[in-house]
């Protein structure tokens, strides 16, 4: 129950994220090419959480797994593909350290 909480928790916040993101591609024309792909990602990592909640164990963490993994290429592939836009490496870490240390933290004994 603890965990179902937590994943809906979290993507309650990445939902939040990708209507920010909608919001500023309207509004902040020369990052266009930037937000579309930190919009897919996130989009993307929200999916994969969502496929999450109905699931138990190995497969809830994958998910969660795939879908941190997703959100954390956008950046990469921004910098690569995105225009001008600059990445800001002091802002990575932020973006996943909460989940990350919720997974470490409740990971399971080693039997």
């Amino acid at each position: 129950a603890g965990e179902t909480k937590f994943a809906a928790c979290y993507l309650a916040t990445r939902v939040l994220l990708v209507l920010l993101y909608a919001r500023a591609y309207r509004h902040v024309r020369e990052a266009c090419a930037t937000i579309v792909i930190y919009l897919a990602g996130t989009t993307a990592g929200a999916t994969l959480w969502a496929l999450s909640l109905p699931l138990h164990g190995t497969g809830r963490y994958l998910l969660w797994t795939a879908g941190i993994l997703v959100e954390a290429a956008a950046p990469l592939v921004a910098t690569r593909f995105g225009g001008n836009v600059p990445l800001h490496l002091d802002h990575l870490p932020e973006r996943f350290s909460y989940s990350s240390s919720w997974c470490w933290a409740n990971r399971s004994p080693p039997s």
